[in-house]
């Protein structure tokens, strides 16, 4: 009887070749001598996969050998790119000659596929040379040993050629790309937003090709790592690299061991990392136009080099032993060593303005401009010939400008700051602080300096030259040294110290927020701040001016020059020949012993004369104003009110306006002019002028003679005559009726009454409303004219009127 044959499938074989599929052949019976030929078909009713193209294709007999009961059909499978939902393969057992067909007479099984579907997949591929598709997704494909092509597709994916030659493909998305081969290759990459960012990690030197942005060294080699013309980020190992950036704004870190990183063009940002490093940022050119990259460069742990060139670079050498060189632009250097070097090769007008930021003490070489002083102890800054700018810390610094128009900022601590030769400014900041702006020496350069002390009880020492010392808060000590000098206090414990006071000490100023009086040598004040001051001169030609406040000035002795500005103050020349100027505001002026000139501005002033050559000016519609004068005065013009003091026999006279004149308490003539006038004649035996007006006359104390010098200059009120004592005075030529001057008017020319009687009535006295009237014919044929009121019921005679 013929043995039966069966067939049975064996475990699904992967797409990749690594496995082989077998089908299962089963004889009853051993074989016959010479074996047994079993013929077999692909079952097509089970088949999906692809003679050929998913498995190498069948001969459609397999000999089972003799004396054996089974055999294998092997199905090699095929790699290819295709994302295959399964690859089946059935076989069917075909008649034959010596054998029967048992039951079990079909099989079949799946190639299971090595390419991704459309999730995120995680693929791994054999160790012959495979075609892995990841398809769209988040995917994680390795590709084993081999020469293998592996295509991401689309999302952010990892692959990993794994060994061989492998030629990677990410698609879009940000994807990662292990390589550790020379021959691995990353093609097909999209540049632009699609293209993702997409990074390389490299056990070998590489260059990251087109699209590609960053590209990060590992292994255990000293290997070198090129970025394009992207803005690439590259990172070494621990090993000695060389990072090179290539163009666009590059991040390069080379972390351990001793590497060198060339950013390249562009703005890049250099990582030296542990390790002696040498760091390049672009090229230094001293050509007209040269290409400016804007770096920052540090060095991190070691003894390293940067080298910024051209542009406004931040060189940073962190720790060890460093050399610095920021090429043509603005850079900035950090250093803390003393043993950092700074190295400039070329200085020209393209150099720029270069800063040091020092946690040591240091001096600025030749060509670097600015320092800064950062850290957390005592340290000292020293400047060159240049125009410098150095800044201290918090702690004790001491600042040295050297030559050149240096600035110099002390900030906390007790600092010492010496400006050196030029024109400096310095400022102490917190602490008690000394500033030193310039040697004095007649032999020594003039420098104008300015001098702020900050907070603290601060030494100023401007030197010779036009300074400005401020001690700012705190009990102060200035020295202006030789040079018109501005000193700025703010408190009375401020104190100046004038060293030398010579024809070369200068015209100096003080700036006081409160009250000061000038020292010995001391020429001008001014007083600011924002409450009433006082300000007082010595025996020079002072200028003091005021604040908007009300204050008091003295001028002391001097030509001085006083100014009030706002408020109502009080200013007081003392002797010499004084310049008031009171401002704005009701002041008073008193410009005492000497020539001087009174100016009251707008405000009802108060002008204090005693010599006849005082000069008081005052504006039109600026206020009512009143001279006070112990000396004859006569008010010029817009002056309204004039008072005269002291003991002495002396005179007053008005202008145009309605003035108000008082006398004192000896004989005094007072004359109103123009205007409807008050006069108080007070004390003493008083000559009374009302003059053009209908003017107001007090005589007072004493024997007082009333004037009137015409008919037709107005009614004056004469307020206390007094018969026995007082006269009043008519003038002949101006009165004219035939009165004849030199004695009293006769007895019929005076008449009590209301009209006169007869034509020689002269004098009319109402003693009913004490008008005084003057009739020039006595007969009604002129009228009547009203001269003078007077007190009614008045014992008046003829013997009271006298022709003058």
């Amino acid at each position: 009887m013929a043995p039966i044959v069966a067939i049975a499938s064996g475990t699904n074989p992967r797409e990749t070749g690594s496995t082989i599929g077998k089908f299962l052949l089963t004889l009853s019976e051993p074989a016959p001598d010479g074996g047994l030929t079993i013929n077999y078909t692909v079952a097509t009713d089970l088949t999906a996969a692809t003679p050929g193209v998913d498995y190498t294709a069948l001969t459609g007999s397999i000999t089972i050998a003799a004396g054996a009961t089974t055999a294998f059909i092997d199905i090699v499978p095929l790699d290819d790119a295709s994302l295959d939902p399964g690859e089946t393969v059935g076989i069917t057992l075909a008649d034959g000659t010596g054998y029967t067909i048992g039951t079990a007479n079909t099989a079949s099984f799946t190639i299971t596929d090595n390419d991704g579907t459309l999730g995120n997949d995680t693929l791994i591929g054999s160790d012959g040379n495979d075609i892995i598709n990841g398809g769209a997704g988040n995917d994680s494909i390795d590709g084993g040993a081999g020469n293998d092509s592996i295509d991401g597709g689309d999302g952010n994916d990892i692959l990993d050629g794994g060994e061989g030659a492998d030629n990677l493909r990410g698609g879009n998305g940000n994807d990662v790309y292990i390589i550790d081969s020379p021959g691995d290759i990353i093609s097909g990459e999209i540049e632009g937003t699609l293209g993702g960012w997409d990074k390389v990690k490299s056990s070998v030197s590489y260059q990251l090709g087109t699209g590609l942005e960053k590209l990060k060294l590992t292994g255990f080699a000293a290997i070198s790592g090129t970025g394009n013309n992207f803005n690439n980020t590259i990172i070494g190992n621990n090993f000695n690299n060389q990072l090179t950036g290539l163009s666009g704004d590059d991040t390069l870190s080379g972390r351990g061991s001793d590497d060198r990183l060339d950013g390249g063009e562009g703005d890049d940002l250099l990582r030296g990392g542990d390790g002696n490093d040498t760091l390049i940022g672009g090229i230094n050119s001293t050509s007209p136009s040269p290409i400016s990259d804007n770096d920052i460069l540090r060095g991190g742990e070691g003894n390293d080099t940067l080298d910024a060139g051209n542009g406004n670079d931040f060189l940073d050498g962190g720790e060890g032993f460093d050399i610095l060189r920021g090429g043509n632009g603005s850079d900035v250097y950090i250093v803390d060593n003393t043993q950092d070097r700074i190295e400039l090769e070329t200085e020209t007008a393209i150099g720029g303005i270069d800063r040091v930021e020092s946690s040591v003490s240091w001096i600025l070489t030749p060509g670097l401009e600015n320092l800064t002083l950062t850290g957390f102890a005592p340290s000292s800054g020293t400047g060159n010939n240049l125009n410098n700018i150095i800044i201290g810390n918090d702690f004790d610094n001491q600042l040295w400008g050297n030559f050149g128009n240096d600035t110099l900022t002390g900030n906390g601590g007790i600092d010492r700051l010496d400006g050196g030769d030029g024109n400096d400014t310095l400022d102490g900041g917190d602490g008690n602080d000394t500033l030193i702006g310039g040697l004095n020496s007649p032999n020594f350069l003039i420098d104008n300096d300015i001098l702020r002390g900050g907070e603290g009880n601060d030494l100023l020492d401007g030197g010779a030259g036009n300074d400005l010392l401020d001690g700012g808060v705190g009990a102060d000590t200035l020295r202006g040294g030789n040079g018109s000098d501005v000193y700025i206090v703010d408190s009375i414990s401020d104190r100046i110290e004038l060293e030398i006071d010579s024809a070369i000490g200068g015209i100096d100023r003080v700036e006081s927020s409160g009250s000061y009086q000038l020292g010995t040598g001391l020429e001008n004040l001014t007083l600011t701040g924002f409450a009433p001051s006082s300000g007082t001169g010595n025996n020079l030609n002072n200028i003091i001016i005021g604040n908007d406040f009300d204050n008091q000035l003295w001028g002391n002795f001097g030509n001085d020059t006083l100014t009030g500005n706002g408020g109502i103050d009080r200013l007081d020349g003392g002797d010499g020949n004084d310049t008031l100027d009171g401002g704005d505001g009701n002041d008073t002026l008193d410009g005492g012993v000497g020539s001087d000139h009174l100016i009251g501005g707008i405000g009802n002033d108060a002008y204090m004369v005693d010599n006849a050559t005082d000069i008081i000016v005052e504006d039109v519609n600026a206020g009512t104003d009143t001279v006070i004068s112990s000396g004859t005065w006569t008010l010029g013009e817009n002056l309204e009110n004039l008072i005269l003091n002291g003991a002495d026999a002396i005179n007053g006279t008005g202008n145009s306006l309605n003035n108000s004149i008082s006398g004192n308490g000896a004989d005094n003539t007072l004359d109103g002019g123009s205007g409807n006038d008050i006069i108080n004649a007070g004390g003493g035996d008083d000559i009374l002028v009302g003059g053009l007006g209908n003017d107001t006359l007090n005589g007072g104390a004493g024997s007082d003679r009333f004037v009137f010098n015409a008919s037709n200059q107005g009614i004056d009120n004469i307020t206390d005559f007094v018969v026995s004592d007082d006269t009043i005075e008519v003038s002949a030529a101006g009165f004219g009726g035939g009165l004849i001057a030199g004695a009293a008017i006769a007895l019929d020319q005076f008449v009590i009454g209301s009209t006169s009687v007869d034509a020689s009535d002269r004098f009319i006295y109402n003693s009913t409303n004490g008008a005084l009237l003057f009739d020039a014919d006595g007969t009604g044929a002129i009228a009547q004219i009203q001269i003078a009121t007077l007190s009614t019921g008045l014992a008046l005679t003829n013997a009271d009127l006298v022709v003058i």
